[in-house]
C-alpha cells in the first residue's frame, strides 16, 4: 500500500473510552488497586477493539501496568484444578516435558477462566470476565470448507492439531476430584471448552513458552 493511501488507527470518538458499564467498572477497579493505565478501551473505525493511549507517551514510559494478583493467567488457576491438569498430562506420554510445561498453561487458563467465570462475583476477576468482548470467529468456528481452506494457506489444521488439548481440557473439569469446584453451577460442556481454549489459550502461547526461557 502506497503512504499515501495508508489511514491512521484513530480512535472512532462515538465509541472510545468506557464503552460499556462494564468496561467502566473495569477501570475503577484496575484504579483501586493500583494499576497504572495511561490507555483506555475503545474501538476502531474498522470496528477492531482495543485499547489507545490517552497521550503521547514517551520511549520508556508505561502503557499499562496491572499487579499481578488481579491478572487472570495460568498461574491464578485453582490448585485443585491445575493439580488435575498436570496428572492429565503426565498421563499423555506422547508429550515431551516442554510440551507438557506449555499444554498444562494452555489448559490451565482455559479451564481457570471457565471456572472463575462460574463463581460470578464471589470471583476476584468477575469485573475482567464481565467486561470481556464475545469470543470472536476463531477456526473452531469455521465451516469444513473454510477449515480446507485455512489449511491450504496455512499448512495446518489447528482445529485437529489442539484436539487433543481440547479434550483433556474437558476430562479436567468433568473430573469426580473438579465436582466440588462447580458447586451448583453447571459443568462446562466440550463446545465450552472448545470455544474457551480457542479463545483465550492462544492469548497466552508467547507468554507460556516465555516462562521456559
Amino acid at each position: 500500500m502506497d503512504s499515501e493511501e495508508a489511514q491512521p488507527l484513530v480512535v472512532n470518538p462515538e465509541l472510545s473510552g468506557a464503552s460499556s458499564a462494564a468496561d467502566g467498572a473495569l477501570l475503577e477497579y484496575l484504579s483501586e488497586v493500583g494499576a497504572v493505565r495511561n490507555v483506555e478501551p475503545g474501538v476502531r473505525p474498522d470496528g477492531v477493539r482495543g485499547v489507545f493511549a490517552t497521550r503521547d507517551l514517551g520511549a520508556e514510559e508505561v502503557a499499562c501496568w496491572v499487579p499481578k494478583e488481579v491478572v487472570l493467567d495460568p498461574d491464578s488457576c485453582d490448585s485443585t484444578l491445575l493439580e488435575i491438569i498436570q496428572d492429565e498430562v503426565k498421563e499423555m506420554e506422547q508429550f515431551d516435558e516442554v510440551e507438557a510445561r506449555v499444554y498444562t498453561r494452555m489448559i490451565g487458563l482455559a479451564a481457570g477462566f471457565r471456572l472463575e467465570k462460574s463463581r460470578g462475583r464471589s470471583s476476584r476477576f468477575f469485573k475482567y470476565i464481565e467486561a470481556l468482548p464475545s469470543p470472536p470467529l476463531t477456526v473452531n468456528t469455521f465451516t469444513d470448507a473454510e477449515r480446507k481452506a485455512f489449511k491450504l494457506m496455512h499448512g495446518s489444521d489447528l482445529r485437529a492439531m489442539y484436539s487433543s488439548l481440547v479434550d483433556i481440557s474437558f476430562r479436567c473439569v468433568t473430573s469426580r476430584r473438579a465436582e466440588a469446584l462447580w458447586k451448583a453451577q453447571p459443568v462446562p460442556t466440550q463446545t465450552d471448552m472448545e470455544e474457551t481454549f480457542f479463545f483465550c489459550s492462544f492469548a497466552d502461547v508467547a507468554h507460556a513458552h516465555d516462562s521456559l526461557v
